[in-house]
């Protein structure tokens, strides 16, 4: 995405326009002031979020004011006694982190000791900032002072800031709590909460009398109180912030037709929006509607339809709000070409490209997330693109053609653009380390550090297996590669494959609950990585290879579980063929054929072509029904490269099958995978095979033959991808965070073959079960995001490594299942923690 603004040579001068092209007309759906007040991440911080609002958002105002230096800020030095280049100091100084805040704050405190407030000035500052209500200066005041001196420091000053400004929601609603807590016993007692309850809801626009609200008050803290000792801690006022919002009726702006979307992505397009009504038919082009900024368009209501040129290159519908994003695409040049009809009366929400930006550095989780469906939107656009413009050639339509050509030259570009943006907003990129023990103060820091930490390095000395008791060693897994074959990049070198490592460390993370991080080792030579493993394996509990360019990989992974002592995976192998495997399965099912009759042609022979082959025969493909292709064709008994290496791995799927080449190989067969190249596969190949011939095209992102290609050439075809935006995709996150969760829960000691047979039926069987969608020829895969993934494959991971003896605590499966069933719900949200 290109998030600074347009160049002036791509946005002509503002004209009048007739019905067919008319200037938009507007309405903010909220005040400017508003835009970063509801930095959420979850539905159950929302609420105390919504409380910290009305400050939160004119000190973000304020501070990042252009115009901080000038005049306004003067004039608020005056009144609080406080310089103007303070003012700036604490305009960057909020920035920047707390850390940073509370060192810089200490050096002004020292130069400058009458930088005070006390607290008539700090009243003053925050009527100045909108905050009107005495309770909530008197708390804030209270809370800033730490050091009960009656004056508020810079440093004070500075550290409140950056909590309420650039700190996380944690931070914030632990803030929010203390703010209330006036006795400072860690508990709020009923008189507190009331006070917190009347003080927020007026804060927030609340039409409730006080009387009501203190009754609400009273009735939510009954509520609360789970213990009934009368007070309510930390821990149940967290849980509780969303009844509060919702029983003491704080307004909100809401996006009518986004009920579907997350509620701190809702937040994005409530605060940052400006409201668009067009009716039927009209065009308003972009250059329209940017007049100083990129914008991406979201529909709230109805139908429109993005233009380039003329011609309809994406539609969306308000009533399906992940389809309603009309986006990014509005961002790329030229705008002049580019505008938006609206197919039925509808309602726009515009959305600066800049103020999204900010947003999102500063770690907004709505922000982010509309980042990633922009993104992801992009990505979309550009198979059926390239499909059009085929087709449009084809039928000798040559404008049709260069015309979205030249579109889909501006969307790649904006991907590119968008990835680099993705990767640098808010915390660079994308995994971070978050303390499980508090330690602010000098008690729990020395039982975390020195002198306590010597009590289970002792008991970990005696009994190594205590390692998963008193260290993060049982949850965590490395990441681990020297980027010698990354994605389709090739051998890219270990720095330059970091963001995919760090990558796979969220997935674990989001789907497995399994942390994770990433070690990229600058080291080509096998036995010397190998060596590097080995040695820094006993800081985790299992060890994901990736990206590790075949033959070295098939030595690499056998020889570091030979000589440790916990599960190691390389996943480009085994996700791949335990994924594709479960497709088979199923596929077999809709063609009714049976897996020791079907003959299959596998196309690419590396890590992951090689290790489907084999995984195959293990499900009960025969041998001699199996055809491997590689570069040089059929990989056969007797070929020279295969004569002149005896150890060459290919020998274990090499077939005395008289075929040659592909098509020869393809010709008869019922299935075929490729993990090779793009469009290898024609349509006269495919018209060669059996009925209902299953095709797993996984070359990303172009695959080995288009799916609507596929489709037109033989209706009969089963086709799966590696595609997120088509029918049954083969995408390894359906396996590997929920193998790693298994055998890390039941401490194995690998990962063997019945452990990966186990989670090829269990992904098999959950597609049969899906709730959301029928069991057909387009549903043969569980979709990565299916929730029962996690509780049906980690227990039979577990399951098989007990029987088969590799693991090394004994786990009731039923309880275990039972567990991870209530951990995923709680993680959607369906119950309260």
């Amino acid at each position: 995405m290109r998030v600074a603004a347009p160049n002036n040579q791509h946005k002509p001068a503002r004209a009048t326009h007739n019905r067919c092209c008319k200037p938009a007309t507007r309405t903010r759906t909220a005040a400017r002031p508003r835009v970063y007040a509801a930095a959420t991440s979850d539905k159950t911080q929302q609420g105390t979020m919504s409380a910290l609002q009305s400050l939160r958002s004119t000190l973000v105002t304020l501070f990042r004011s252009k115009s901080l230096a000038g005049e306004s800020a003067a004039a608020a030095a005056v009144a609080t006694r406080l310089k103007v280049e303070d003012l700036v100091q604490i305009r960057d100084l909020v920035m920047g982190s707390k850390g940073d805040a509370e060192s810089i704050g200490a050096e002004k405190d020292a130069a400058n000791a009458d930088a005070l407030l006390d607290r008539q000035a700090f009243g003053n500052i925050c009527q100045r900032l909108g905050v009107s209500e005495d309770s909530r200066i008197s708390a804030l005041y209270d809370n800033m002072d730490k050091d009960h001196d009656h004056k508020v420091s810079f440093r004070e000053l500075t550290t409140v800031l950056t909590t309420l400004v650039s700190g996380t929601n944690e931070a914030a609603v632990e803030f929010e709590f203390s703010l209330w807590d006036r006795s400072g016993d860690g508990n709020l007692d009923r008189e507190e909460f009331s006070r917190y309850i009347v003080s927020t809801s007026r804060a927030n626009g609340s039409l409730l009398s006080n009387e009501a609200l203190k009754r609400i008050s009273n009735d939510l803290f009954t509520e609360l109180d789970l213990d009934g000792n009368e007070s309510i801690d930390l821990a149940e006022f967290k849980k509780g912030v969303l009844k509060v919002q919702t029983a003491t009726g704080v307004s909100t702006n809401a996006v009518a037709a986004a009920d579907e979307i997350n509620p701190s992505e809702r937040s994005v397009y409530e605060f940052l929006g400006s409201r668009m009504p067009l009716s039927a038919g009209d065009v308003v082009k972009a250059a329209t509607m940017n007049k100083e900024e990129s914008s991406f368009f979201f529909i709230a209501k109805g139908k429109a339809t993005l233009t380039y040129r003329g011609i309809d290159v994406h539609s969306g519908d308000g009533s399906k709000p992940k389809s309603a994003m009309l986006g990014v695409c509005l961002a790329v040049l030229p705008n002049d070409q580019v505008a938006v009809r609206a197919d039925t009366d509808c309602e726009l929400i515009e959305v600066p490209v800049t103020s999204l930006s900010e947003l999102a550095l500063n770690g907004h989780a709505g922000a982010v997330v509309v980042y990633e469906h922009i993104g992801k939107i992009m990505y979309d656009m550009i198979e059926p693109l390239d499909n059009r413009v085929a087709e449009a050639f084809k039928n000798g339509e040559k404008d049709l053609a260069e015309n979205l050509q030249e579109w889909t030259g501006y969307l790649r570009d904006a991907m590119r653009d968008f990835a680099l943006q993705f990767h640098s907003i808010g915390s660079k990129g994308k995994i971070a380390v978050q303390p499980t023990k508090s330690v602010g103060d000098s008690a729990s820091l020395s039982i975390a550090y020195s002198p306590g930490v010597a009590e289970p390095c002792l008991a970990i000395k005696e009994n190594p297996d205590l390692s998963y008791e008193y260290t993060s060693r049982g949850h965590l897994v490395g990441v681990i590669s020297n980027g010698t074959a990354v994605l389709g990049l090739g051998n890219i070198g270990a720095l330059a494959s970091k963001p995919v490592m760090e990558g796979k460390a969220v997935l674990f993370k989001t789907f497995g609950g399994v942390d994770s991080f990433d070690i990229e080792v600058d080291e080509s030579d096998p036995d010397k990585f190998i060596e590097h493993v080995v040695a820094i394996a006993p800081t985790f509990g299992g060890i994901n290879l990736e990206d590790i360019k075949a033959p070295e990989c098939f030595y690499i992974e056998p020889e570091i579980q030979r000589r440790v002592s916990i599960p190691i995976m390389h996943d480009d192998q085994h996700g791949t063929a335990i994924i594709a495997g479960a497709g088979l399965v199923n596929a077999l099912h809709f063609a009714e054929k049976d897996i020791g009759d079907v003959k299959i042609v596998v196309n690419g022979c590396g890590a992951a072509g090689y290790t489907v082959a084999r995984h195959f025969i293990a499900l009960g493909v025969k041998p001699e029904n199996l055809v491997a292709c590689d570069i040089d064709g059929v990989v056969y008994k007797g070929r020279t490269d295969l004569e002149e290496d005896p150890n060459l791995y290919l020998h274990n799927i090499a077939t005395t099958n008289p075929a040659r080449t592909l098509a020869e190989a393809v010709e008869g067969a019922d299935a075929f995978v490729g993990l090779s190249v793009p469009n290898i596969l024609t349509p006269e190949m495919l018209l060669s095979m059996k009925k209902s011939p299953l095709i797993f095209a996984l070359a990303n992102p172009t695959p080995e033959i288009r799916y609507a290609l596929a489709k037109a050439t033989r209706p009969d075809v089963i086709m799966g991808t590696g595609r997120s935006d088509l029918p049954n995709q083969i995408n390894n996150v359906c396996a590997f965070p929920f193998i790693f969760r298994g055998a890390l829960d039941c401490r194995a000691s690998a990962i063997n073959e019945e452990m990966k047979m186990a989670t090829t039926h269990a992904i098999a069987d959950l597609a049969k079960t899906d709730p959301t969608r029928p069991f057909s020829p387009e549903s043969i895969i569980p979709l990565p995001r299916d929730p029962r993934l996690l509780y049906h494959i980690a227990p039979a991971i577990v399951e098989a490594a007990q029987k088969t003896g590799v693991a090394r605590i004994e786990v009731n499966v039923d309880e275990y299942r039972a567990k991870l069933e209530r951990e995923m719900k709680v993680k959607m949200g369906d119950i309260l923690q």
